[in-house]
């Protein structure tokens, strides 16, 4: 073999080699900052949030609990009742967040009659800091802060469901475990079809091979995250949901793309709503479309009590 074939090969060699480590610690990387994200505490969120655009928006008076899972974990929330309100909202926050997160869509909800629960999703605010598993474990707590509020406030209760971002997935996932009779309707804003979609675009985003490292992004999070690509797919599990869904997005946003929603809209069977905000980006579009945000979410659940 001639030396200039083989240096050419060497070089070429070792480029190929330097671009699969690279590639390999880049999603390494994100799935770290996936499960193990540095959180947001509430008093951040409580100092920075929009109070001038939404009146009364830490006002609610708050019953707080403690919730003891399978797992021997410990999930804090609180309860804002509404009278002897029978209808209640349990609110789901995004990653990196908290509940205070959710807030801004209780009170619209809290004016409607309901009451309303807001939790910290595990490994967030004031729970004890673990992995996310961007919804694989936090749809059984969902489950199980379900059946708590049902056990506290009478079976009798008709609850419905609100999630923003990995919040909406959360409950989208955990929709493998509801019935229509469990949960009256859910309203999912900017939810993430998939965190392999999700990692997809990533990957399209810094103009890599999304063919080719979208599966290597799927083994990363298996084997060294513990996490299957179908436990952390919303657009999987509503294959089976017969519960009514308002699907709600952005149209600027540009973390979780709109097409995610179309998606799993298009995957979900039976009854099922969709709208897109023009002016919304990722989980604002409650602000930066408030009227149009509150007339959709109100018409909708009006419709649906």
């Amino acid at each position: 073999m001639p030396l200039w074939l083989l240096i050419i090969i060497i070089v070429v060699s070792s480029l190929i080699l330097i671009y699969v480590v690279f590639s390999f610690c880049i999603l390494m990387h994100m799935g770290y900052l996936l499960t193990k994200q540095k959180y947001k505490t509430r008093e951040f969120l409580i100092k920075t949030a929009h109070h001038e655009e939404w009146p009364g928006y830490f006002d609610l008076k708050k019953e707080p609990f403690e919730l003891k899972l399978r797992d021997g974990y410990i999930i804090n929330g609180d309860v804002s009742l509404n009278g002897d309100s029978k209808k209640f909202f349990i609110l789901c926050h995004g990653h990196g967040s908290t509940r205070e997160g959710s807030t801004k869509y209780g009170l619209m909800y809290f004016k409607l009659g309901y009451s309303i629960v807001r939790y910290d999703q595990r490994g967030h605010g004031d729970n004890v800091r673990c992995k996310c598993t961007m919804g694989a474990n936090e749809s059984k707590d969902l489950i199980e802060i379900i059946n708590y509020v049902k056990n506290t406030y009478g079976q009798d209760i008709k609850i419905s469901l609100h999630g923003a971002s990995m919040g909406a997935a959360t409950i989208l996932i955990a929709t493998r475990y509801l019935k229509k009779d469990d949960i009256k309707f859910i309203v999912a804003d900017c939810p993430y079809s998939s965190v392999s979609n999700f990692g997809g675009d990533f990957i399209k985003m810094h103009h890599q091979p999304r063919f080719l490292l979208t599966p290597v992004f799927n083994f990363i999070m298996r084997v060294f995250f513990g996490i299957k690509k179908n436990d952390m797919s919303p657009e999987f599990h509503v294959k089976t949901c017969d519960i009514p869904i308002l699907f709600l997005h952005g149209a600027k946003d540009d973390f979780i793309l709109p097409y995610h929603s179309d998606r799993i809209f298009k995957a979900k069977i039976g009854e099922k709503e969709q709208h897109i905000f023009p002016n919304g980006t990722h989980a604002n579009s409650v602000f930066d479309d408030p009227e149009e945000y509150e007339r959709v979410v109100v018409d909708y659940v009006k419709r649906h009590e």
